[in-house]
């Protein structure tokens, strides 16, 4: 409070989620409530902060995750005796204005392959559309993980951030990461040809998308 703000990260939490979290923290939280003192923020503030979020328009995920963060942060401050309790307690959690996704047409799925059709990235993007993985799925997906046969991938592991600013390959933990997708034609014709090429460049072992 008042304009102070120090990170303490979680055991086990990754890079990029702790990235994602100090941008909540820094473009939403302190520019609205980092001013206030701690012993003075009451649950009138905490209600005004979810009403200026929504009235900017901000995400629902976004503002979940700062309504998340701060009382994470408030129980904190409880813990450690700073306040005799979380004011964000008494404020119904906020529920941010939800966004539509509209996934494209058979048309613009047929726009979108053209286009990268015979660019580097052509198997990558078909992959994407043909299989709905995550972008770090797809870049840590590894030959093993494709059945050209069978027309499937199975999804094992992803590409994150690492403390140091870099990538490392990481084992999917929950079972619902774990799985194995279905390969629409042009996604198994787009990987059968990357395969062909990466064969002859001597790159069977590598990544996929290396």
């Amino acid at each position: 409070a008042a304009g102070g703000y120090e990170w303490v990260p979680a055991a086990g939490v990754p890079a990029r989620t702790r990235q994602e979290r100090d941008r909540v923290v820094r473009r939403h939280l302190i520019p609205r409530v980092g001013r206030v003192r701690l012993a003075a923020l009451n649950a009138l503030h905490v209600e005004t902060l979810y009403a200026e979020l929504r009235a900017a328009g901000v995400g629902g995920w976004t503002v979940r995750t700062a309504a998340d963060l701060l009382s994470i942060a408030l129980n904190y401050a409880v813990r450690l005796k700073l306040v005799p309790a979380n004011p964000a307690d008494a404020v119904p959690e906020p529920k941010g204005p939800r966004r539509e996704l509209v996934p494209l047409d058979a048309p613009q799925t047929a726009a979108v392959l053209g286009a990268a059709a015979g660019e580097p990235c052509g198997p990558l993007v078909a992959v994407a559309l043909g299989t709905g993985c995550r972008q770090g799925e797809r870049l840590g997906l590894g030959w093993p993980g494709v059945d050209l046969d069978r027309g499937r991938l199975t999804v094992r592991r992803g590409l994150t951030h690492t403390e140091a600013g870099g990538y490392a390959l990481k084992e999917s933990k929950t079972p619902t990461s774990r799985r194995t997708v279905v390969l629409p034609p042009f996604a198994a014709d787009a990987l059968r040809d990357l395969r062909g090429r990466a064969v002859a460049a001597g790159l069977a072992d590598a990544p996929v998308f290396c």
